[in-house]
């Protein structure tokens, strides 16, 4: 549903802000509110759905298996809604801002509000949720990878295991070692490379959907509806700070121009000086072979 601007004359069908714009009367509102409600229960639907393919992916030996296609298809298009939900957020508290007499004693005003935080709040948690399931199947392709390390390596130490997720196992002298010596035992090691750099695959894609989640927590972080008092404090304290600035300004300029002035002083003095100076010795030496001891 979209803002109402093709009646602009009608109060019934839209409200005005301050600043002359139209904002969503509070059915349309509530009706945008109930769409993203929706987006989000679905979202969490795909979020359980992801913890299903995470299990299935942990089974596959290679890096193409059918259960990873579909993860990562699941997953852009999780990234995708999650964005499009963050933007509705996004737009309906700027609607909820920009509510004529946005104040606290206005019912509109309460009631978008509130609206906004509890999507914010619905919202939050389904993102944990995914942050949450994501960090588990990291740990848990890390530990898979520890115990096919120990396959090929029975006699690996601790520090050896706990590194192997984060190294080119494919260049890996044990595993070299192992497809040299028999055939079983030449299967056995391929199968466990193909695994762990499955593995290894997945870790690195999770480690990517982690920073992105990381970035949409600290955006809806932003999301916090202001009241139309601490908006104005705000845009106060904002004025305030640009005139503080401009008087810095008019006061560095003024005292640059007074230690101009002040050099040019300097120079002045420093010629009356230099000529006072010359006159006396000029003076001295005039005396001197004028009417002195150097007079001939």
């Amino acid at each position: 549903m979209s803002y109402q601007t093709q009646y602009p004359d009608s109060h019934e069908m839209q409200s005005y802000n301050q600043g002359g714009y139209p904002t969503l009367e509070l059915g349309d509102f509530l009706s945008r509110v109930d769409n993203t409600r929706i987006e989000i229960r679905n979202l969490a639907a795909d979020i359980q759905h992801i913890a299903n393919l995470h299990q299935r992916t942990l089974s596959s030996t290679t890096t193409n298996s059918q259960a990873q296609h579909q993860l990562d298809q699941v997953l852009a298009l999780t990234q995708q809604k999650s964005a499009t939900i963050r933007d509705q957020i996004q737009t309906l508290k700027l609607d909820t801002e920009s509510t004529p007499d946005s104040g606290l004693s206005n019912s509109a005003f309460r009631r978008k509000k509130g609206q906004v935080e509890s999507l914010t709040a619905d919202f939050k948690k389904e993102v944990h949720n995914l942050l949450t399931e994501r960090q588990r199947y990291e740990s848990l392709c890390r530990d898979q990878i520890a115990r096919q390390y120990r396959i090929v390596n029975p006699n690996a130490t601790e520090e050896e295991v706990r590194s192997a997720a984060d190294r080119d196992l494919g260049e890996d002298g044990v595993f070299q070692t192992a497809l040299r010596t028999n055939n079983a035992r030449t299967g056995q090691a391929s199968a466990v490379l193909g695994a762990v750099r499955a593995r290894q695959n997945e870790m690195h894609k999770v480690e990517q959907s982690l920073v992105e989640l990381g970035q949409l927590f600290q955006d809806l972080n932003t999301l916090v509806v202001q009241d139309g008092v601490v908006i104005a404090r705000i845009e106060e304290q904002t004025a305030q700070a640009e005139d503080n600035i401009n008087k810095g300004v008019e006061e560095i300029v003024v005292a640059r121009d007074k230690a101009a002035h002040r050099r040019k002083l300097k120079w002045i003095l420093f010629g009356v000086i230099v000529a006072i100076i010359l006159i006396v010795v000029v003076a001295f030496l005039i005396w001197w072979y004028g009417f002195g001891p150097g007079k001939k």
